[in-house]
Parts: structure tokens; C-alpha cells; sequence
């Protein structure tokens, strides 16, 4: 890879892990606000929660209780992600491996934020059919 093209890959790895950076930041945020008024409301009428429910509350409480070691990892989430890149694709004829790296770590933030929605949507809708029986 000539130096010209590097630098290239290189900033647009570090552009792009700072917004994976933000949109993980702002899914821990809203699990987080969410995590803990579902909680409350789900402790007021004493409603057993699922698995995923209960591991989603604790991922809460651990987000919670480690925040700066949330932050610390979201602060270096570009340069471990510019390692990797160039890494992957030491050479422009094989940006395969990079395209895949990209497509993965935009859609774990996705599926984590469906696995989120899941997880609350499911209990809540239980609450609402038990309540209005």
C-alpha cells in the first residue's frame, strides 16, 4: 500500500471508529436510562422477567458501576479499530478483510440495540396483557 493510500485507510479508520464510538456511547446511554425506569416500573407490579431481561439489567448495573471504564474503552475504540484496519488490509488489492471488519462492528451495535429492544418490549408487553385481564 503506497504511503499516499495509508493515510487514506488510516483516517478514514480513525473517522469511522470515532463514530462507532459515538453510536456505542449513545446505546449504553439509552440502555442505561431505559435500563433503570423499566426496572422500576417492572419492580411496582412485581412482574417476573425473562433471561434476557434479567442479563440486560445486570449488563445495566455493570455500565453503571464501570462507567469509566466505559469511557476508556469508547476514548480508544479508533485506535483499536485503525490497528485492526491496517492489520486487515496490509495491501489495497485485499480491502476485503477491511469492508468485513467495518460491516461487523457497524452491525453489532445494531443487533445489540434490537437485542435490547427485545428484551424490554417483551416483559412490558406481558405487564400490559396481565394487567388489562
Amino acid at each position: 500500500m503506497t504511503d499516499t493510500l495509508r493515510k487514506h485507510v488510516a483516517t478514514g479508520a480513525l473517522f469511522i471508529g470515532a463514530a462507532q464510538s459515538m453510536v456505542w456511547g449513545a446505546t449504553g446511554i439509552a440502555l442505561v436510562c431505559t435500563g433503570s425506569e423499566f426496572e422500576r416500573l417492572l419492580s411496582e407490579f412485581d412482574a417476573e422477567l425473562p433471561g434476557a431481561t434479567v442479563i440486560l439489567l445486570s449488563f445495566t448495573h455493570l455500565i453503571v458501576r464501570f462507567w469509566y471504564l466505559a469511557a476508556l474503552l469508547l476514548c480508544l475504540w479508533p485506535l483499536l479499530s485503525l490497528g485492526v484496519v491496517l492489520l486487515l488490509s496490509p495491501r489495497a488489492e485485499v480491502a476485503v478483510s477491511r469492508r468485513i471488519w467495518y460491516f461487523l462492528t457497524w452491525l453489532a451495535p445494531v443487533v445489540f440495540a434490537a437485542c435490547v429492544v427485545a428484551g424490554f418490549v417483551v416483559p412490558l408487553m406481558r405487564l400490559i396483557s396481565r394487567l388489562s385481564a
